[in-house]
């Protein structure tokens, strides 16, 4: 029914951190997340619990830079989970799942409307956070953790007026992140979405994240083939970008193509160089075999032997003159 749900740019994915490619890009800029949700909609979908802000409220909070080209007006932002704290988040790092995963959903603000941003291949974007879990309750989730108990139907929605700023949410680290293009995780999975995952996660209680499978056991989909997709991450200020990372498929093929004909010749240019080497090196070996083997007879007065072919016994200093002619007949080294 749902055809791009079975496309080449579908989300989520695992993210292999020896395929991505480092950058650093502009820092991202949060409009509005000092403000306080004074009034928003807490609302059971049937498929995810999700938090929207009143439509008048929505267009004051904002992000841009980074990756994103334009600005994008937060529409809401909902949670997956999973049945134990082994499995839940969509997106997973190193074959590595998270309990939880937070997705923050913008469209883009020159569309219009989210309606119409929908329509287009960079209409959104998502900013996704990991939760871990830890012993200490997290105080900024109290307000909604709470309001959970009264969305536990299908389709039932409740009133908020007490949300903390969306930054109390959020954890601190705001600059080291992975970006990809990919897709909605639910139906119709349309190929819109710039992802931005942070690596900073948020922490949670064990009872804290218990009350969202309260409502549904899980609510994750499994990951998909990333195939030829470029996966970036944005390094800090001051960082500097890794000289080289494993590329992915796509970019190795290109890059073969490329530059096949240049390593051609760097290989010739080695080895030339290395077989240069290599003989030199032979003719030291042989140079200093000679010197030594030299050395040692002139230790043993070997260089002037007698006519019956046995060593002479002349007194040392009588043999130094005729060891010095022998000498200068031998043939130069270089």
């Amino acid at each position: 029914m749902y055809s791009a749900c079975s496309g080449k740019f579908q989300s989520p994915i695992n993210i292999d951190m020896k395929d991505v490619l480092h950058v650093k890009l502009p820092p991202l800029r949060f409009e509005g997340f000092d403000e306080e949700l004074e009034d928003a909609i807490l609302t059971n979908n049937g498929h995810t619990v999700m938090v929207s802000p009143k439509d008048e409220d929505s267009d004051d909070v904002k992000v841009k830079g980074g990756p994103l080209k334009g600005a994008y007006v937060f529409k809401q932002m909902h949670f997956h989970w999973g049945m134990n704290d082994s499995l839940g988040s969509e997106d997973s790092i190193n074959n590595q799942s998270f309990p939880m995963e937070l997705h923050m959903v913008f469209w883009k603000e020159s569309y219009g409307s989210y309606e119409k941003a929908i329509e287009h291949k960079d209409g959104l974007t998502v900013m996704a956070f990991f939760y871990e879990i830890t012993m200490n309750t997290n105080k900024a989730y109290k307000p909604l953790i709470s309001a959970l108990e009264e969305v536990k139907g299908n389709h039932s929605n409740k009133h908020m007026e007490d949300l903390p700023a969306l930054k109390k949410l959020l954890p601190q680290d705001r600059v080291h992140y992975y970006y990809y293009q990919g897709s909605l995780t639910t139906p119709p999975c349309d190929e819109i979405v710039t992802w931005i995952d942070f690596t900073e996660s948020i922490p949670l209680s064990p009872d804290q994240v218990n009350q969202f499978r309260r409502i549904m056991d899980q609510n994750h989909r499994p990951t998909q083939p990333v195939g030829e997709r470029t996966i970036w991450f944005n390094v800090g200020p001051g960082e500097l970008i890794m000289p080289y990372q494993q590329e992915s498929s796509a970019t190795t093929a290109a890059s073969n193509k490329l530059s096949s004909l240049k390593d051609c010749k760097e290989i010739i240019k080695i080895s030339y160089f290395q077989l240069s080497i290599f003989g030199w090196n032979i003719l030291s070996i042989l140079a200093v075999g000679i010197l030594i083997t030299l050395k040692r007879n002139l230790r043993n007065g070997m260089l002037n032997p007698s006519p019956s072919h046995e060593y002479a016994t002349v007194p040392r200093n009588n043999a130094t003159k005729p060891i010095f002619s022998s000498l200068k007949q031998l043939p130069a080294l270089a």
